[in-house]
């Protein structure tokens, strides 16, 4: 599968501007890219975040499976089919 996401890793950082009161979420990847601003809550940013990690995980977990199309896989390839677009 061939992921057109920033590449991870992502992180959260507060916008310490003094109009937002380093109450603004922002998730930012590679290079500084911009990823999400403010739109997130605290636990909504993480785990926007960890989403590079967790799609990683689950695409070399279906790699070991191998070609046993089983209900966990299945389900692990409609997520990342809808993580990835």
């Amino acid at each position: 599968m061939s992921a057109k996401h920033t590449p991870g890793p992502w992180w959260v950082e507060k916008d310490g501007s003094a109009e937002h009161r380093n109450e603004a979420n922002v998730i930012s990847g590679a290079n500084g890219t911009m990823i999400v601003y403010g739109q997130a809550n605290d636990a909504d940013a993480r785990l926007i975040a960890a989403a590079p990690d967790l799609l990683a995980f689950v695409e070399d977990w279906l790699d070991r499976q191998g070609s046993d199309e089983n209900y966990m896989t299945a389900k692990a390839s409609a997520a990342i089919a809808k993580a990835i677009g």
